[in-house]
């Protein structure tokens, strides 16, 4: 992955899956399974909480005379809205740190986004996952537009 001036370049990748003739009924069952644990975790994912982003703000208003950065601005929004299931004690995916996400923010970028973006196969809106507070469209921007920027510290 490359970041260039508002444009993120990814390596072309292909998703194949076998079809059932080659994997049979333990491969068909192995496939169900993961898909269940997928919805399953989806459910869990989050506070039992029904709150909105109103009660989790995550910085004060962006001024357009300063960037946003890790620390003013990135760290809160994973922290108030990604840590309860991408938080310390999760090897791949641990969001408090900066290099962690530096290594995710092609997903990230697609999944936050408020709104579909050019070469995301994730759709948009995508994160986070489960019944937690969920960012406003501003807050998604703003971490879209940090990460455009290159995720400044």
């Amino acid at each position: 992955m490359t970041i260039k001036q508002n444009m993120i370049t990814l390596p072309k990748t292909t998703i194949t899956s076998a079809p059932s003739r080659f994997l049979g009924a333990r491969g068909d069952l192995a496939i169900a399974a993961f898909a269940m644990v997928l919805i399953l975790a989806q459910g869990a994912c989050g506070s039992d909480d029904t709150d909105t982003a109103a009660d989790a703000t995550v910085a004060t208003p962006v001024d357009a005379s300063t960037q946003d950065t890790w620390t003013s601005f990135a760290s809160g929004f994973f922290e108030a809205y990604c840590s309860e299931c991408h938080g310390p004690g999760d090897a791949l995916r641990d969001y408090s740190l900066l290099p962690m996400v530096e290594s995710e923010a092609a997903k990230i970028r697609c999944g936050v986004s408020a709104d579909s973006l050019a070469g995301c196969s994730i759709p948009a809106r995508q994160f986070p996952i489960g019944s937690g507070p969920k960012p406003t469209d501003e807050e998604r921007l703003r971490l879209v537009q940090w990460i455009e920027d290159g995720a400044a510290d």
